[in-house]
């Protein structure tokens, strides 16, 4: 669990059911709850620490190239 907002927080490793049903144990009231699922591509650059490498076709040549993802 992380803080994204000073009234929002992230919660991974567990479903919405799960952390809902966790809230509601609790007694701790929740005013919006959703499940939000990563892109294969943005587990990608997150897992490589926003570093992608890719080689491209330019002309014949086999060059390789790195950027920053943002």
């Amino acid at each position: 669990m992380r803080w994204s907002a000073p009234t929002a927080m992230v919660v991974t490793g567990h479903t919405a059911e799960r952390v809902g049903d966790v809230s509601h144990e609790l007694r701790v009231a929740l005013h919006e709850l959703r499940a939000v699922e990563t892109s294969l591509e943005e587990a990608y650059v997150e897992l490589v620490g926003g570093r992608v490498e890719f080689s491209g076709r330019r002309g014949g040549s086999g060059e390789r190239h790195e950027v920053a993802a943002s």
